[in-house]
């Protein structure tokens, strides 16, 4: 019964809002949840890579450029779904062969986050000295945190393009500063 409403929102969640955003995650990581309750291993071990790879894309984009506070509000709106990820990886039958190699996998990609946004925070410091170089960083801040705002965002319907619009032009500005 409850299968058809959780594809569905899973399919509006992929049509709105994208692959990469933490709504879409959640609802994957959902729909793995029912399979695996319903004794579905392998569908579930594949919407879980799907849900995984989504996550990491975003905090590839997204971790090593916000600030400390916005880094912990980022890694806990993952942190249940990659506790229950590694859980199930940790516990699956041989049914579903991958599965604790999927959780490494997991596991070190979350430290390689923290490491890596460390590392970026530690380089801007150094380079921060500079005005000119300062008053950049500012703005690569500024643009990295409309981004991350943009990220959580759950925009209306009617709003769907305009979200759309401006985090790609917010992302080509990125991609300039950087």
């Amino acid at each position: 019964e409850a299968e058809p409403l959780y594809l569905r929102a899973l399919s509006i969640r992929e049509e709105t809002l994208g692959p990469d955003h933490p709504d879409t995650a959640s609802s994957l990581n959902n729909l793995a949840g029912l399979y695996r309750a319903m004794g579905r291993d392998r569908e579930a071990l594949g919407l879980l890579r799907r849900g995984l790879a989504s996550q990491t894309r975003l905090a590839t984009r997204m971790f090593a450029g916000l600030g400390s506070r916005q880094r912990d509000q980022f890694a806990q709106t993952f942190e249940g779904g990659l506790d229950w990820a590694i859980g199930f990886c940790a516990d699956a039958t041989a049914d579903a062969p991958g599965t604790r190699h999927l959780a490494l996998e997991t596991l070190l990609a979350r430290k390689g986050w923290l490491l890596s946004a460390e590392l970026a925070q530690g380089r801007a410091a150094r380079r921060s000295a500079d005005p000119a170089t300062a008053n950049l960083q500012k703005r690569l801040r500024a643009v990295r945190d409309e981004l991350a705002m943009i990220a959580f965002a759950t925009p209306p319907p009617e709003q769907i393009e305009h979200f759309r619009a401006r985090r790609a032009k917010l992302e080509q500005e990125q991609s300039d500063l950087e």
